[in-house]
């Protein structure tokens, strides 16, 4: 089976241009640091210093 016409999916954000997430990825590459905001950094932190915070630190992904 064949769809002869293509399916048209509308943005629910239109004309939103650039966001938050690409000015401060862009920022955190310029400037080489490290961006929390997003899911880095990519490694295991020292254990003190999550058992000196929250009970909700320890939780991870």
């Amino acid at each position: 089976m064949t769809l002869r016409t293509p399916i048209q999916l509308r943005s629910k954000l239109p004309d939103v241009g650039t966001t938050i997430f690409t000015v401060i990825g862009q920022l955190s590459a310029e400037h080489n640091a490290i961006n929390l905001s997003q899911g880095a950094p990519n490694f295991e932190c020292d254990p003190a210093l999550i058992a000196g915070g929250t009970p909700g630190n320890a939780g991870g992904p």
